[in-house]
């Protein structure tokens, strides 16, 4: 079950599963929730900016909450000239003050995204 933590409440060890080395990067996304669990969430879409990143996940801030579900992201990073399509799971968020969020999302390998080239980005990134 997803919870939603407060700024600077400890994180659980879950929060911190990523392995691949996270890098501090500036872009914005585009998102659009897939699928969810909270009905009044599905095909919500909403901007969000890219705190950091790895081959496996993105730390996104948002005001937008969500809780359990798949998104469908456009991400735009700071100095490169693509814009990778990638579908995601959000993992956890953290309220961290008056109208925003902070959300980890899970990247996944689906058919028809930019998975491969995320991977390639970060394969040159380490």
């Amino acid at each position: 079950m997803l919870k939603t933590y407060l700024a600077g409440e400890m994180s659980p060890p879950r929060l911190d599963r990523r392995g691949a080395e996270r890098v501090a990067l500036n872009g914005k996304a585009l998102v659009q929730v897939r699928n969810a669990k909270d009905f009044s969430q599905r095909d919500m879409a909403f901007h969000a900016g890219v705190l950091n990143a790895s081959s496996s996940g993105l730390r996104l801030t948002a005001e937008q909450r969500l809780d359990d579900c798949e998104l469908e992201i456009w991400v735009g990073l700071e100095d490169q000239l693509m814009r990778l399509n990638l579908v995601c799971e959000v993992i956890w968020t953290s309220w961290e003050g008056e109208g925003e969020f902070q959300m980890g999302v899970e990247v996944l390998n689906r058919e028809n995204t930019d998975f491969a080239a995320w991977q390639d980005l970060f394969a040159h990134l380490g």
